[in-house]
């Protein structure tokens, strides 16, 4: 990943802080705040997953415990976010199977901890997006 220096960083990391002051000003600070973690959390699992093909499982611990966190403050939608966790396993691991391992252990850990977070509308348009992406550049 030569193509980023150090100019490309601080264009990054200023695009990060401004998005993580929009996203806490519209969800509120306890969301907005859990949204900004898992922001770069999954920009730095993308980080080393391009680098090294391997995405933390530290990473995707975190986000676990941040999507647990947010579905214990929002209880009245936890049984339809865990439905969608559930199904996202089952659908990622058949997925990974059919593709002949196209598809990492990595990125149906993090995407299936994400969908608790997402939730199932969520978790449907940002597989939608990814596999559009995947498609583009994969």
């Amino acid at each position: 990943m030569e193509f980023i220096n150090k100019k490309s960083h601080l264009i990054l990391i200023g695009l990060w802080i401004m998005g993580s002051i929009l996203t806490v000003k519209s969800l509120g600070l306890l969301y907005g705040t859990i949204a900004v973690v898992i922001g770069g959390l999954l920009a730095y699992s993308t980080y080393t997953d391009l680098q090294d093909k391997i995405i933390p499982d530290k990473s995707t611990a975190l986000v676990l415990i941040l999507g647990l966190l947010s579905i214990y403050f929002n209880l009245d939608n936890a049984l339809v976010h865990l439905i969608a966790c559930a199904l996202t396993a089952v659908v990622l691991i058949g997925a990974h199977i059919v593709s002949g391992k196209q598809i990492g252990l990595g990125d149906v850990k993090l995407l299936t901890v994400l969908s608790l977070y997402l939730g199932p509308n969520g978790i449907m348009s940002l597989l939608f997006i990814s596999t559009l992406l995947a498609g583009l550049f994969g």
